[in-house]
């Protein structure tokens, strides 16, 4: 008996700048009960690529999966989205130091507040003083760290912070 198969390769280009072609190759094998079928290594030039052929089923199953998986994916969910609400607005004239603050729906808040200390002096320094909340979104644990930044660097404090 005599069986067609079909083998689908990829021609490459000779000349830079060309595309790939596409090519169908068809290969007859003889089966017969004495000579059952070989697997034998194919041998191509150098250009050729086989690639197997693919099932226009096959196809249909791998299009429709990319689709539900499209459609499985949750919506974006704008409502998460933090909104101001409370503002202490930023209090700078250019004297002495600031001040702001701000907390959002989410549950994250700072607060800063800076003092220009030793004004006029060789030892001018600006001391600043604040805190700033935040909740880890998958444990939902609420975290705040108070620091103070002055001419002897940044001082963190919090209770989930470790001490040097």
């Amino acid at each position: 008996m005599t069986v067609l198969h079909s083998i689908a390769c990829w021609k490459a280009p000779t000349v830079s700048g060309k595309h790939p072609e596409f090519r169908s190759r068809s290969v007859q094998v003889k089966e017969s009960p004495q000579h059952p079928p070989k697997h034998s290594s194919l041998t191509f030039s150098r250009n050729m690529v086989v690639v197997p052929s693919v099932d226009r089923s096959f196809k249909i199953i791998v299009f429709a999966a990319v689709v539900a998986v499209a459609f499985a994916a949750p919506p974006q969910n704008y409502h998460d989205q933090a909104v101001v609400v409370k503002e202490t607005p930023l209090d700078n004239i250019g004297l002495d130091g600031y001040q702001f603050g701000y907390e959002l729906s989410n549950g994250q808040a700072h607060q800063e507040s800076a003092q220009l200390q030793n004004a006029g002096h060789e030892n001018e320094a600006l001391v600043v003083r604040g805190s700033f909340t935040y909740v880890d979104p998958e444990t939902n644990v609420r975290y705040t760290v108070n620091y103070v930044a002055d001419e002897n660097g940044f001082h963190p404090e919090g209770a989930h912070l470790p001490v040097a």
